[in-house]
């Protein structure tokens, strides 16, 4: 760990306890998550700190966020958000990825006589038990440790916390995150001057990335591997969708009563939607490259736009919808296999949230394997038994599939 990185982390965390003692607390109470992101898109991100920062306000701590702007998301955190919520702090500096940066905020917290705990992708089954992932144990949410040390980036909730709670926390925490200026003026320009009186279809179409992308995120219908997790949907079974929803919309004099709002990483899957509808907006860019800046702000825009729709369909397996949708919690469902599934919906058992069906479901059969491109991973899922429940006839989607009890 160099000189300046040292100081850096010292003079930061002495910061934050010098602050405690001011307002009349024990430097001794001072607890935090440091949480350190190098890798993934927007999205996960997002939900990487989202999920650490309820943690962290459970369990009456504060969160510090490493953010790395590299090949994966180019850009800084302060060029997306002016304004975070209380209690977290964006660190003015990068934390090494791997074992080499948790090993560094160790030193620092054994040099103040912190105690503290390392949560990496080693011997998981100590912080998450059998699952391995997502459930955190509630031994090591609610410690006396100083410090939880941290670069799980996956999706994690306390154990025995329900789905309606996560989700309803989930919104309330990401609206206190306020975009920068531009990007407001941007959205609130484009809902006045297409969608005044005009309800928003979000449609989110992702499209693979052999670069960035697993197999099963989207599905890859080129890998052997992946074929058991099923498929991801084509465009032409997004106009399918988007044909029904048009005909149950439009009124009987031919207008319309709702706008698409377009977003996708791939711009020819554009020019093909917008050539089909005349009730379409998307945004155009002459970059869509995670590695560039003007690449992820427009992404960026797409994702605001996203959390303004009224109902939002995306690309089974994209969590870039899914995160936006759960801004404002707004209904979502998810194309897969030309099939119509709900996704987070907190009327439906385990709130059709696939990590909680995972976790406390007893039906499905469960699959692994591990892939990788840039980075390795294992994939784990489960096969359930979906039915037809038809609860958005109302948005013309007749034949909705749900998931079921146990």
């Amino acid at each position: 760990m160099t000189h300046m990185f040292k100081w850096l982390v010292h003079y930061l965390l002495l910061s934050w306890c010098l602050m405690g003692a001011v307002a009349g607390q024990f430097i001794a109470n001072q607890r935090y998550i440091v949480l350190i992101l190098s890798r993934l898109g927007f999205a996960n991100r997002m939900h990487s700190i989202v999920d650490w920062y309820q943690i962290a306000l459970e369990s009456n701590r504060s969160l510090l966020v490493s953010w790395e702007a590299n090949p994966d998301l180019n850009i800084e955190f302060h060029e997306l958000y002016k304004e975070i919520p209380k209690n977290m702090k964006i660190l003015p500096f990068v934390i090494p990825y791997g074992d080499s940066g948790l090993l560094d905020v160790a030193e620092m917290c054994e040099t103040y006589n912190l105690s503290y705990i390392t949560i990496g992708d080693d011997h998981r089954e100590s912080y998450f038990g059998d699952r391995k992932e997502f459930i955190l144990k509630k031994e090591i949410a609610f410690s006396d440790t100083n410090v939880i040390i941290t670069n799980y980036d996956g999706e994690i909730v306390i154990e025995n916390y329900s789905c309606n709670h996560y989700l309803s926390m989930k919104s309330r925490i990401m609206q206190q995150f306020i975009p920068v200026d531009h990007a407001v003026r941007t959205i609130n320009n484009i809902i006045d001057e297409y969608f005044l009186n005009k309800l928003i279809i979000g449609i989110q179409i992702r499209h693979h990335d052999p670069i960035h992308d697993w197999n099963v995120v989207p599905p890859d219908h080129t890998s052997q591997e992946a074929s058991p997790f099923g498929y991801g949907a084509t465009v032409y079974d997004f106009e399918h969708v988007m044909n029904r929803i048009d005909s149950k919309l439009r009124l009987d004099n031919n207008k319309t009563q709702h706008k698409f709002f377009l977003a996708s990483n791939n711009p020819e899957l554009k020019e093909y939607l917008l050539s089909k509808f005349v009730n379409i907006v998307s945004l155009r860019s002459e970059k869509y490259s995670r590695n560039t800046t003007e690449g992820i702000y427009h992404a960026f825009l797409e994702f605001l736009m996203l959390s303004r729709s009224d109902f939002i369909v995306n690309t089974y397996g994209s969590t870039f919808a899914v995160e936006a949708s759960s801004v404002f919690m707004k209904p979502l469902v998810s194309v897969f296999h030309s099939k119509v599934v709900v996704n987070r919906n907190v009327y439906l058992p385990f709130c059709s949230h696939m990590a909680f069906i995972k976790s406390y479901s007893n039906q499905g059969q469960s699959g692994t394997y591990v892939e990788g491109t840039v980075d390795q991973r294992r994939v784990e899922s489960k096969t359930i038994h979906l039915t037809s429940c038809g609860i958005f006839s109302e948005w013309g989607l007749n034949e909705v599939y749900c998931n079921n009890r146990d």
